[in-house]
């Protein structure tokens, strides 16, 4: 039997239920859970509970009281969520704020994507900026941090693969350019308390301290102690205070 569907476009309340979609356009309120396949907030949308569905859209101003659970989670407008989010793919192209964790497969961010716990994920790739005061585990973490995005920091990254602002203008120029001449950015300086890794490339960021096989210090990365176990290069710009070989 087919659920109905749940279409807001002026102002209103509405309870909470099972639904083939929902779509906020203009400003409402749900109150309770919510279970369907997709909802979509372009306007004023809350919901004051949970929300499941296969697809979940907020191109709006949208607020969730609660955690969002769905196959493909996209936020382009300013969202919060005051629970976790968990999906198979995240995507963050506004302003994004998870007070609670975050799992998944894939989380992206060309936005600003702000995590207050842990994110776990196969693979962490951010070209605006993040501000994480949990862990980040994945198997791959890519974080380019652009200028005019806000904050750019976390605490701890545990990852196979790590890259730390990897276009910088020294290492790889054409890309970097190429880089700043589509989104009118540059890379900036990002800080964090500690990487662990195999492979790990950091540059333009301030962090405590990183552990790992085969690490690499570009361009005005500045790191208080380095654990390494194969190899370690530094750049000539690069600050390093103590350098181990396990």
């Amino acid at each position: 039997m087919r659920n109905r569907d749940l279409h807001i476009s002026g102002a209103g309340s509405y309870p909470g239920g099972e639904f083939d979609s929902v779509s906020i356009s203009g400003s409402g309120k749900i109150n309770g859970d919510i279970r369907c396949k997709s909802f979509s907030g372009s306007g004023a949308s809350k919901v004051v509970g949970n929300v499941v569905c296969e697809r979940f859209s907020c191109s709006g101003s949208g607020k969730v009281t609660g955690n969002v659970e769905g196959l493909e989670i996209k936020a382009s407008g300013c969202c919060k969520i005051e629970g976790d989010v968990k999906g198979g793919s995240l995507s963050v192209s506004g302003a994004t704020k998870i007070v609670g964790s975050v799992k998944g497969e894939i989380v992206c961010g060309s936005g600003a994507l702000s995590v207050g716990k842990n994110i776990e994920a196969e693979e962490v790739r951010i070209d605006g900026s993040i501000k994480n005061e949990g862990t980040i585990n994945a198997e791959k973490v890519i974080i380019e941090c652009r200028s005019g995005n806000g904050t750019c920091s976390f605490n701890e990254i545990g990852a196979s693969t790590v890259s730390i602002n990897g276009y910088s203008e020294t290492s790889r120029p054409y890309l970097y350019k190429l880089f700043g001449m589509f989104t009118g950015g540059s890379m900036e300086g990002i800080t964090g308390n500690l990487i662990e890794g195999d492979t790990i490339y950091v540059a333009n960021a301030k962090v405590d301290t990183i552990r790992g096989e085969h690490i690499t210090l570009g361009p005005n990365a500045e790191v208080r102690c380095v654990e390494y176990t194969q190899e370690i290069k530094v750049s000539e710009t690069a600050i390093v205070k103590d350098i181990i070989k396990l």
